[in-house]
């Protein structure tokens, strides 16, 4: 006894073969890169710093009408990131779209006129929270 295929075999056909290739599109074949191959984004020693003497200081205290940067490091080069700046009381007060510099290097001005207060900085990705820094902003 053969079977030959009709018209509705061939469509259902198609139909498994177009939802195979959604599926690879929407993962990027990334299934087909083992786990611990893959590049894991990480961003480290975020933290409010000052720029003095031709180079950024780190620091958890500001004073008003100080220039603001926000410094850290990440492992990919050239990544981009979404900077959220919360003041403690009043919720975001501040976003901003951010790269990492080819040296793996964040180091992004905020301007910003900051009142006295606490803040809260995050450097996001798509899906979570990289890094996540608290500093002070003090009346001179």
């Amino acid at each position: 006894m053969s079977h030959r295929f009709d018209r509705g075999d061939i469509v259902e056909i198609l139909k498994i073969i177009a939802v195979v290739l959604i599926l690879f599109l929407i993962f990027g074949g990334s299934f087909l890169i083992p786990k611990e191959d893959r590049p894991i984004t990480t961003v480290a020693n975020i933290s409010v710093c000052t720029y003095q003497n031709n180079e950024f200081k780190y620091v958890k205290q500001l004073i008003v009408d100080s220039d603001v940067y926000i410094c850290g490091k990440t492992n990919k080069p050239s990544e981009s990131f979404e900077l959220i700046l919360y003041e403690e009381k009043s919720g975001i007060v501040y976003a901003d779209d951010i790269t990492a510099s080819p040296e793996k290097v964040i180091q992004y001005h905020i301007e910003y006129d900051f009142s006295p207060g606490n803040y809260i900085v995050e450097i996001n990705g798509l899906r979570k929270t990289f890094a996540k820094s608290e500093f002070e902003v003090i009346k001179k």
